[in-house]
């Protein structure tokens, strides 16, 4: 017996418990979840330096990403969390407060420019779309962040990934930060994300990883040479 789901990996295992199936039974979820722990991290790839990491987490959602963060760099580290969805930034605060992280809770996404846009609230799947019935704040990365020092930057944030790299520029093109970027949400970010940050820095080398069995989870690296 092989459980494939990473969400009710557990309930699958009590049930098959229940009906006396122990033996040979192969906890699949269990990898992917520890797949989903490396995402953003991946240690084969990237690793923390000795100074103190300056993490972006655009999409905070749950903390989740900036915890593991703050794991992956032994907690030298302070966080600046992006979440426009107002239903989450309790949990994110919880989070972040149980993990004894240094952090600032940003309450808006990132965008190409200052605006207000429609919003559709799906879990973590909640996404700007022009048929979203929420209105939330949107803004640049170069605005808020300013001359502040940056060292890592995540983004998965369902499709918006390309307006706010565009919005961060110039913060990208000032810290050389390491990359982990989402390109699976539209077809063709896979290839201009990389081209876009190019643009910005030419000694970017890149990496690609997936973390799940379906078509989603595959991230961008991109580190400075």
């Amino acid at each position: 017996m092989i459980i494939s789901s990473r969400i009710y990996r557990k309930e699958m295992k009590e049930q098959l418990a229940k009906n006396n199936i122990i033996d040979n039974v192969v906890d699949f979820g269990e990898t992917l979840e520890e797949l989903i722990d490396d995402q953003y991290f991946d240690l084969e790839y990237i690793q923390p330096t000795d100074e103190k990491e300056v993490f972006v987490d655009v999409g905070c959602y749950d903390a989740r990403s900036s915890i593991n963060f703050a794991r992956w760099c032994q907690g030298n580290a302070f966080v600046y969390a992006f979440e426009p969805n107002s239903n989450q930034i309790e949990e994110c605060k919880r989070n972040l407060r149980a993990g004894d992280i240094e952090y600032k809770i940003i309450p808006k996404g990132l965008w190409s420019d200052e605006k207000d846009l429609h919003f559709t609230l799906s879990g973590s799947g909640s996404r700007i779309e022009e048929c979203g019935e929420e209105i939330v704040a949107v803004t640049t990365l170069d605005k808020e962040l300013g001359n502040e020092k940056v060292t890592f930057i995540k983004m998965d944030i369902e499709g918006s990934e390309m307006e706010a790299l565009i919005g961060a520029k110039d913060v990208i093109k000032r810290n050389r930060p390491k990359l982990a970027i989402c390109v699976y949400h539209k077809a063709e970010d896979i290839f201009l994300i990389p081209d876009f940050i190019l643009q910005c820095y030419s000694g970017y080398r890149f990496y690609l990883r997936h973390y799940s069995l379906r078509n989603s989870e595959t991230i961008l690296y991109a580190l400075p040479t």
